[in-house]
């Protein structure tokens, strides 16, 4: 299997690309909903895999005017999806090399 390349982001990048404020990002980090990968020279960075879920449960909260604690919840069930679809991905890879 191939090395998967991974991408790290500050929390002023996530705010930015979640589009939400500062505020709000602190937020979500306080109730658990934005987990931090890497700490390097007191700098937290999440990786691109955490990323996508978070922006999706941001993305729902404008949609549907929801407050920010349904982000906290969404982004988990949203993360539980993310794993399950690429442990997908992966059997689905080695059973092509094993048919193969």
């Amino acid at each position: 299997m191939p090395s998967e390349v991974v991408e790290y982001f500050t929390l002023a990048q996530v705010s930015s690309l979640c589009l939400i404020s500062q505020e709000e990002a602190n937020e979500l980090v306080e109730y658990g909903a934005i987990r931090f990968d890497r700490v390097i020279d007191e700098e937290s960075y999440l990786s691109i895999d955490r990323l996508e879920p978070l922006q999706a449960a941001c993305k729902l909260r404008r949609d549907f005017d929801m407050d920010l604690f349904t982000v906290v919840v969404s982004v988990a069930h949203l993360e539980t999806i993310a794993d399950l679809e690429r442990q997908i991905e992966k059997y689905e890879a080695l059973t092509r090399s094993v048919i193969a």
